[in-house]
């Protein structure tokens, strides 16, 4: 029998509970994986400061790298080092089926939003459910980078790949891992990217993916990606957007994100406004070859163990880092 840890989030203001407990054995179509380094995404901030709200009592994170140590599934056997993706689907509701939006499935399971047992990853293990998809990872890879791509560089990719017309001038607003995977998803296919961000410690990061940071409006461009959470970013898209051009806003997750300009604006743009939401499960494959070629891996935080996850969250939602992590076996 397997004994793990896991810190359950009781809720905003509260400290975290770790519990320790029998690491269950899967189930037909799952496979559980031992924690080797989880990463704390911005929403995991969110909910643990009371800004999003989420399932409670529950174990946090989604962002992982880890080991398959019990399978029963044919594509994870036993040792294969691994990442996996935010959320499980059925496959064959009408949002996986007809509509092509997997992440919305009618039987969602996401990681590190639902229960207190083994379904988030500031613990030792996770179960990982029939409908998620597991990617391999090579032992060589840096577990900061690898780690990344179940969540941020997943969900960046798949907004890039929203972007439509020939490639020309795209603005990223926010150089959050989002951000960063998107503008360099764009740059691969061929788009000349800027990313603004007002936080100067982003700036080397920035460069450092070959990217231009600027937060000069001066010239108009076909494409504005949103990937900081923050609607007031967006006010200067009617300036900044030129007509028949394309938005979309991949990181307004939380409530009070009012747009700040009027339907007006749009309609007389002739805007295409998309939304996107996490991403399809089979993303993760891509996410996690991208992540290991983008090697953000080196601007995440030395880990903390798991018995300092509030000091680890208190980190997160205070400091300019690009991303801090936990070591559970510390």
């Amino acid at each position: 029998m397997t004994i793990g840890r896991r810190a359950i989030f009781h809720g905003p203001g509260q400290p975290m509970e770790i519990v320790e407990g029998p690491v269950p054995e899967p189930a037909e179509g799952e496979a559980v994986a031992e924690i080797e380094l989880a990463t704390i995404c911005r929403s995991d901030v969110w909910t643990w400061s009371g800004r999003r709200h989420g399932h409670l009592p529950a174990v946090l994170g989604h962002e992982a790298v880890g080991r398959i140590i019990a399978s029963r599934r044919a594509d994870a056997p036993m040792g294969m080092r691994a990442v996996w993706s935010i959320a499980a689907a059925c496959g064959s509701c009408p949002a996986c089926a007809d509509w092509s939006l997997p992440q919305k499935c009618q039987s969602l399971f996401k990681y590190g939003h639902a229960g207190d047992g083994w379904d988030g990853c500031f613990a030792t293990h996770v179960v990982l459910r029939p409908g998620t998809a597991i990617a391999a990872v090579s032992e060589g890879a840096n577990a900061a980078d690898v780690a990344l791509a179940g969540c941020g560089v997943a969900t960046g990719l798949e907004a890039a790949r929203l972007a439509t017309g020939p490639a020309d001038l795209a603005v990223v607003l926010g150089a959050g891992v989002l951000g960063l995977a998107a503008g360099w998803s764009l740059k691969q296919a061929g788009w000349s990217v800027v990313i603004s961000d007002p936080m100067p410690g982003r700036q080397p990061v920035i460069l450092g993916q070959g990217l231009e940071p600027s937060s000069d409006w001066s010239r108009k461009c076909s494409l504005v990606l949103e990937a900081c959470g923050h609607a007031e970013a967006l006010a200067a898209a009617p300036k900044l957007l030129r007509p028949g051009g394309q938005m979309i806003l991949a990181g307004l997750v939380t409530p009070g994100t009012e747009l700040p300009f009027s339907g007006e604006a749009i309609v007389r743009g002739c805007w295409r406004v998309q939304g996107l939401h996490n991403y399809p499960p089979s993303g993760v494959h891509q996410a996690a070859a991208a992540a290991e070629k983008m090697g953000l891996g080196r601007y995440v935080q030395p880990p903390f163990p798991l018995d300092r996850i509030d000091d680890a969250m208190q980190a997160a939602s205070t400091t300019q880092a690009l991303r801090e992590s936990i070591d559970p076996w510390l």
